[in-house]
């Protein structure tokens, strides 16, 4: 069966069909060439964007004074960042795709893949100390391997000899510094125990001397001039006393404070007992003697005798108050610093906030540019509390500070009626949250935080306070030593108005801490 004539010899018809169909070709041509061209665009804006990045992270990793090599586990070289100070290697070119022994002495050279294969092993970063030597300098490097990849890892390598000089030096210094503290001590104690000898004499000299007066009594002229001048000797010999013993204390007193001062609180007691025999003897004469020459009789009121005899025992009374606060010091502050608890030991907590509030205390007074903050304490009772005692301290104390300053920011511009009605208060509370985990809270009735604030309160540099005022890193590290050190939490609840409170909370034990 063949089609209608009339359909195969139309000639218009045929041509609007190929028409028609030329037309979808070249509009699907046109939207192909469009779409090319946006994926051209977006692949172009891409590779920019990629070199950017790559342009900013080659940038600030040039700017470490660190070597950072990419490597495989079997010490073979894949990408190489030197810090232009770094004396190790080469250029880049002369080491990817090296092995590490071409560099390095076998046995360097093992230790590196040693360490790399226990991090490979592990999936823990692992840290080690090695000497090399370059040229004619010996250089000691600390070094850090980390997990990057299916059998690679980033060797990071830091050049600490100036770091390792400078902590040999120091040790030297402090040796030095123990030695010469040691020659005083010893030229101290031969001097106190030539001043008692001394005393004792004057002592026996005094009671011979008043057998002597009992005997004769029509010499009373010559006894009183005796004993002027035995009183002016005594004050002579004390004062000298008092500027030797001053000159040796305050060439060691940045690492003896502690012994001169007990050497002077303990001496009050005697030199108290000295003076109220001297003023009985004073006394004594007085009644024996009511009538003396009138040139005793002016300088006795000359010197305000009367006064003098009062005034010398309230003196000794408030030079052992003094003591009595130097050595409060002084304990507040070796408690502080925990010199000598590097590790983590059982400590009483409330021992450490009252040491941080005395070293605080002069920024808790009254002064000219801020009224007195108040401080209430709300202790519970505690157990002692495994920790790292000194960086816990360091906390407290970051806390607190933080809390004195905004009360100070918070107080200009208040009238004295508005102070006297909301004075600045800091509430430190201890209680425990359980069996297991205490909290420490250290809370001020300042002017608050806002929300945006509280967000990036615990990130590195970041401070609201004036240039010069603070360096943004307090909160972080104290976050750092809560949670990272003691395996505990630190956060803020604070409303703009309605003060600010910080929270402390650690396990009791710190094995707890590395079970959770």
């Amino acid at each position: 069966m063949t089609a209608p004539a009339s359909v195969f010899n139309s000639p218009q018809l045929i041509l609007g069909t190929l028409q028609r169909k030329i037309m979808a070709l070249r509009r699907q041509l046109s939207e192909s060439r469009r779409s090319e061209q946006r994926l051209r665009t977006a692949l172009q804006q891409t590779e920019r964007q990629s070199q950017r990045n790559e342009d900013k992270h080659r940038a600030l990793i040039s700017a470490l004074p660190d070597l950072i090599i990419r490597m495989t586990g079997e010490g073979v070289y894949l990408d190489f960042f030197s810090a232009t100070t770094f004396k190790t290697f080469g250029s880049e070119a002369n080491m990817v795709g090296r092995d590490i022994y071409a560099y390095f002495p076998r046995d360097l050279a093992e230790l590196r893949l040693h360490h790399t294969r226990l991090a490979l092993e592990t999936g823990q970063f692992q840290v080690y100390e090695q000497d090399i030597q370059v040229g004619n300098e010996l250089l000691t490097e600390e070094v850090r391997i980390v997990v990057c990849g299916d059998n690679e890892v980033l060797v990071i390598v830091r050049d600490i000899t100036d770091r390792k000089r400078i902590e040999e030096e120091l040790r030297k210094s402090n040796e030095e510094l123990e030695i010469r503290v040691e020659q005083r001590t010893r030229q101290l104690r031969q001097t106190v125990h030539e001043l008692k000898q001394e005393v004792q004499e004057r002592e026996e000299a005094e009671f011979k001397l008043q057998q002597l007066n009992q005997v004769l009594e029509e010499n009373t002229a010559q006894l009183v001039d005796a004993l002027k001048q035995l009183k002016q000797s005594q004050l002579q010999l004390i004062q000298t006393e008092k500027m030797s013993s001053l000159g040796q204390l305050v060439a060691g007193v940045a690492h003896e404070i502690n012994n001169p001062v007990n050497f002077i609180h303990g001496n009050l007691t005697h030199a108290n007992d000295y003076a109220q025999d001297l003023l009985g003897l004073v006394n004594l004469y007085q009644q024996h003697y009511p009538n003396p020459p009138q040139e005793i009789e002016a300088e006795i009121e000359a010197i305000d005798l009367n006064f003098l005899a009062q005034d010398m025992i309230k003196l000794l009374q408030s030079m052992r108050l003094g003591t009595d606060r130097i050595r409060e010091i002084v304990l507040s502050l070796r408690n502080f610093s925990r010199l000598d608890e590097a590790e983590v030991k059982q400590v009483n907590l409330h021992q450490g906030l009252d040491s941080t509030l005395t070293i605080l205390q002069n920024r808790l007074k009254a002064r000219p540019e801020h009224p007195e903050i108040q401080v209430i304490k709300e202790y519970e009772s505690l157990p002692l509390v495994e920790c790292y005692a000194g960086q816990l301290n360091q906390v407290f104390m970051n806390l607190i500070s933080n809390a004195i300053d905004a009360l100070d920011e918070s107080h200009p511009g208040q009238s004295d009626e508005e102070i006297a009605e909301r004075p600045g208060q800091i509430s430190i509370r201890t209680r425990m949250v359980n069996p297991d985990w205490v909290a420490i809270q250290i809370a001020d009735n300042g002017p608050g935080i806002s929300a945006e604030i509280q967000s990036r309160l615990f990130d590195p540099f970041f401070t609201t306070k004036a240039v010069g005022k603070g360096t943004g890193l307090g909160l972080s590290i104290s976050n750092q030593i809560v949670t990272e050190k003691h395996g505990g939490k630190l956060y803020c609840t604070s409303e703009p108005g309605q003060g600010t409170a910080f929270v402390i909370e650690i396990p009791v034990r710190q094995l707890q801490a590395a079970d959770t």
